[in-house]
């Protein structure tokens, strides 16, 4: 019985000896027909103009809970001060009361963090998913109009030419899209 790094070093001979028996058989002017790239998916997510857009569409989204959320957070702490300097005098019902408000604020305080977190991420989704869409069309598009057989994301590509990376036509134009 083979063991599994054999089999993986046979079936590795295999594919080696069908492809180089395909691109003995397949002539050079077979080959001239292919035309392939590859493209940064990271770069373009990062670069893309459109994604500025929507990071500053989510900014001011959610600025004014973001501040309502740092208001909270203030007025927390000038309590949680506030407790601190009670003097030792003050009577352990007043003190208490304030503790108890001021577990119950943290409380509050904490469940509108995780809700303004949770819908914070949802709309980033909402706006990647979008970009996302948006970015395989301009690929796709460019697929068709350069006549590219086939455009691979920079990750599958284990070594290539800077001639076959399509992420600056991508750029330029998602950047006319945005214009």
């Amino acid at each position: 019985m083979l063991s599994r790094l054999q089999l993986r070093k046979a079936s590795a001979h295999f594919l080696t000896a069908l492809v180089f028996i395909s691109g003995s058989l397949l002539s050079s002017t077979a080959f001239s027909q292919f035309k392939i790239g590859y493209v940064n998916a990271n770069l373009l997510l990062e670069k893309a103009p459109q994604a500025e857009s929507a990071w500053t569409k989510l900014e001011q989204e959610f600025k004014p809970r973001d501040q309502s959320l740092q208001a909270k957070k203030q007025k927390l702490r000038d309590l949680e001060n506030e407790v601190s300097q009670l003097k030792i005098g003050t009577s352990s019902t007043d003190r208490s009361a304030l503790e108890r408000q001021i577990r119950q604020e943290q409380r509050e305080l904490k469940r509108l963090e995780e809700d303004f977190r949770d819908d914070f991420n949802a709309r980033r989704n909402e706006e990647l998913l979008a970009l996302q869409a948006l970015i395989q069309q301009v690929i796709k598009s460019i697929q068709q109009d350069e006549k590219y057989t086939l455009i691979l994301n920079q990750d599958a590509v284990a070594a290539a030419s800077e001639k076959a990376d399509v992420t600056p036509l991508i750029l330029r134009r998602l950047a006319e899209i945005n214009q």
